[in-house]
């Protein structure tokens, strides 16, 4: 099925008025689309919320009704939103690889007290086994901390420092 237009001039000029006058909706490239002020307004889909099902395409009243929003505004104020929470999650990612280094500094630390060397017996046996216990939680808590700088830190980067 092939759409065709007719050429402006090859309909007489009394038949072009009253399609004119009876013209709601025009077709291009195929696609019809209703005139500009033709036809009852479009509700809005979600009418107490900004959503892209009601904003994407046209200029719309905000919820208050005082001033038009365009689509593509309401697709910048989502993308700078996406942006400051990128940037956000960045700095939780960061702050939670200190704090995993951090523990895992203090733990390996703390398995290296000489505390209770002397201790002999069943006790000296469990202290040294507690300490070792204490030295690979600390190994695994910095392997974490590695494994999280590798595989979400990276992204979270600007591309300006990836590069280097």
């Amino acid at each position: 099925m092939f759409c065709t237009t007719k050429p402006p001039g090859s309909v007489s000029p009394a038949k072009r008025q009253i399609n004119e006058v009876k013209e709601t909706k025009t077709t291009i490239n195929c696609v019809t689309f209703p005139l500009p002020g033709e036809g009852p307004e479009q509700q809005l889909l979600k009418p107490n919320e900004w959503s892209y099902c009601d904003y994407f395409w046209a200029d719309r009243k905000d919820p208050q009704g005082t001033t038009h929003v365009t689509g593509f505004e309401v697709l910048l104020q989502k993308q700078l939103k996406g942006k400051q929470l990128q940037k956000e999650m960045a700095e939780f990612i960061h702050e939670r690889i200190k704090i995993e280094e951090e523990y895992a500094k203090n733990l390996s630390k703390l398995s290296l007290s000489p505390l209770a060397a002397q201790e002999e017996g069943t006790l000296g046996e469990a202290w040294t086994q507690l300490k070792k216990s204490l030295h690979d939680e600390a190994e695994v808590h910095l392997k974490f901390s590695n494994k999280v700088i590798f595989l979400y830190s990276a992204p979270y980067q600007p591309s300006s420092a990836r590069g280097k």
